[in-house]
């Protein structure tokens, strides 16, 4: 399952270093001066960069029950066009992580073929699992109505996964928006069963604050390696999750 973890942490003080409240000083250090970190993520390991938020132990936990074959965090800053605590973001970025239409054709760089490739040929939302009409992306008018808990499934065409469903929940406690994306059916390589249900992951934290926005982002999966198939995309893990940061910095914008 390809699992997207979208969280907003909106602040009401002007701290000297805000960010110190997320991240030790000294990978704090790292990031300002490098404006991105990242690790890569073996089996039987613990994530190493998420952030200090208060999802941090429900994100470990579930990815230490997954046990994935492998997985990359990816830690970057960025400074979008407008002030990103202005009252009438929370609606924006909402709408922003339901625009699942906006996937369509966003493009990463595959490490096996060595340029760049279409992420997703087509992404669209249904109207149930088991089905396949294309329904609008649900988006809310009003911040008074952004929902405590929703759901939706969609359909994914991915370059190198294959076709599948998704299933997206959203969360939102008037601070912290949460999106988590999931493969709902198998992934298969040809006539291969590659990856169980639940078995492709992301998780993406976002912090915004004052001018900038920090992004936490992993992306993981458990998957049968016959051939070398499994290997051959997990070279790619790191390319797909700066794409999905490329996604949202382009229509958050």
């Amino acid at each position: 399952m390809v699992f997207f973890f979208f969280v907003l942490y909106v602040y009401g003080e002007e701290n000297e270093n805000p960010l110190t409240r997320f991240i030790d000083p000294e990978k704090l250090d790292v990031l300002l001066k490098e404006r991105e970190i990242s690790v890569i993520f073996g089996q039987g390991k613990s994530l190493t960069l998420i952030p200090e938020i208060n999802a941090k132990e429900h994100i470990i936990k579930e990815v230490r029950e997954l046990n994935p074959t492998a997985g990359v965090e990816l830690l970057l800053l960025f400074k979008p066009d407008q002030d990103v605590t202005d009252k009438g973001k929370p609606l924006f970025l909402y709408n922003t992580l339901r625009s699942i239409s906006t996937l369509k054709g966003i493009e990463y760089y595959s490490a096996s073929r060595k340029r760049m490739r279409i992420f997703y040929h087509d992404a669209f939302v249904i109207d149930s699992p088991t089905g396949k009409k294309r329904m609008d992306d649900p988006v809310v008018t009003n911040t008074s109505q952004i929902p405590e808990k929703s759901e939706l499934f969609a359909y994914l065409e991915d370059s190198s996964f294959g076709n599948y469903i998704c299933q997206v929940e959203y969360a939102y406690d008037g601070q912290t928006f949460i999106m988590v994306m999931e493969n709902f059916t198998q992934i298969w390589y040809t006539i291969i069963p590659l990856i169980k249900p639940h078995n492709l992951k992301s998780y993406i934290i976002i912090i915004p604050y004052g001018r900038e926005i920090l992004f936490y982002g992993f992306s993981c999966l458990r998957a049968t390696d016959m051939f070398g198939i499994a290997k051959s995309r997990i070279q790619s893990l790191y390319n797909r999750i700066k794409a999905l940061y490329d996604w949202f910095r382009s229509e958050y914008k």
